[in-house]
């Protein structure tokens, strides 16, 4: 967890996502640079993706993200009130996550073939004794 205070934009976003409870009234990011007084530039987009990123390490869970569906408008920053928020926030990253699982083990075997079948790698072990 990041214990580092939080910087005056992680505050003005927190207090934004805050007041828009529930995937169903998500703000887009464009939405909250407009409040913010912020010019869109990948720049700032960047900058107020990191600061949600930095809301979470520092314990705000309850900061979603949904990235929407064709057939959903509810796409962009929102605070997780239940079960479906959360689903909403997270499931987005378990695609994600299992491609980037199934790229670095491609990746793996085919820089290390002759480890390929080896089920687990310790790297702690101490080789010298």
């Amino acid at each position: 967890m990041n214990l580092r205070p939080l910087t005056k934009l992680d505050q003005s976003i927190l207090g934004i996502v805050r007041s828009h409870v529930g995937v169903a009234r998500a703000i887009k990011i464009r939405e909250v640079m407009e409040l913010l007084g912020m010019e869109d530039t990948p720049q700032t987009q960047r900058a107020i993706k990191m600061a949600v990123e930095n809301l979470r390490r520092a314990g705000h869970y309850r900061v979603g993200t949904s990235r929407g569906t064709k057939n959903d408008a509810a796409k962009g920053l929102f605070w997780i009130v239940d079960a479906n928020d959360f689903s909403a926030s997270y499931d987005c990253y378990k695609k994600q996550a299992m491609t980037m699982i199934w790229l670095v083990s491609h990746a793996f075997k085919a820089c290390f073939p002759e480890l390929a079948h080896q089920q687990i790698l310790n790297f702690d072990e101490d080789k010298s004794a």
